[in-house]
């Protein structure tokens, strides 16, 4: 509405406020396109960032794609994740450390927010499955993107077992939550075992999948029951499937 995102917004304020320049460029780029030769904007016209403030930028973006996926703040897809890994790799970040990061989220938001505000109030969307749940993460052994994704489900309790496609259906309990991963390639394949797990009655099937423009990030299939999120899922994702799953 006022031709200007937020990201131009905060580094125009910061600069009427006098904050560091630090301040301004990481406002101004934590959600630019790419890391690699990120370039300032707003008043100072475009010229190539100071310094190390490109590794400033790296940690806004990580952090803000973790805190999304881990359930804080509202409920929006994650975005481009590819852009997340990038920061994380200027920083040296290998997944473990990401989901080091993630399993340690909930207690530090809200330590932040008490501090801030007096008050406790910085609680994860967290889904209602009480006990802990099994998961069965079917994916080929090629097919590492949503490793983030996998590290989500264990840091909220969830026991995930990878498998590859055509060992899917051994040792499945009815309870299992069966998450069937796939390259867009491979969504034939996918499909298939999903179709297959429906028709024994597994309700409890689910596929992760790159966003495609005109595709709801978030479906049911009426016909099968199968639930389809993004590739890289968040809190509220499972929160959602919880939703169907209660119906």
């Amino acid at each position: 509405h006022f031709g200007m995102d937020h990201a131009e917004t905060g580094f125009e304020i910061l600069s009427r406020w006098g904050l560091p320049e630090s301040f301004r460029h990481v406002a101004s780029q934590h959600h630019a396109p790419t890391i690699d030769g990120i370039v300032s904007h707003g008043r100072l016209g475009g010229r190539p960032l100071p310094g190390d403030l490109d590794r400033l930028v790296a940690m806004v973006m990580i952090a803000n794609c973790l805190v999304q996926i881990a359930g804080f703040g509202p409920d929006m897809p994650v975005g481009d994740y590819q852009r997340a890994e990038a920061a994380a790799q200027r920083l040296g970040l290998s997944r473990a450390d990401q989901a080091r990061l993630l399993a340690g989220l909930d207690q530090r938001v809200e330590d932040a927010v008490e501090a801030m505000s007096g008050a406790g109030t910085g609680k994860a969307i967290l889904p209602a499955w009480g006990d802990l749940q099994r998961v069965v993460w079917v994916s080929s052994e090629d097919e590492d993107g949503c490793d983030i994704s996998r590290a989500l489900l264990e840091c909220k309790g969830c026991a995930v077992r990878r498998v590859s496609p055509s060992d899917y259906a051994t040792d499945l309990s009815p309870d299992d939550l069966v998450v069937i991963a796939s390259a867009s390639d491979q969504n034939d394949t996918a499909d298939r075992i999903a179709l297959t797990l429906a028709e024994l009655g597994h309700h409890k099937t689910v596929l992760v999948r790159d966003p495609s423009d005109g595709v709801p990030l978030r479906r049911r299939d009426a016909e099968t029951g199968v639930c389809c999120i993004p590739q890289v899922f968040t809190a509220f994702d499972l929160k959602w499937l919880d939703e169907q799953w209660q119906q």
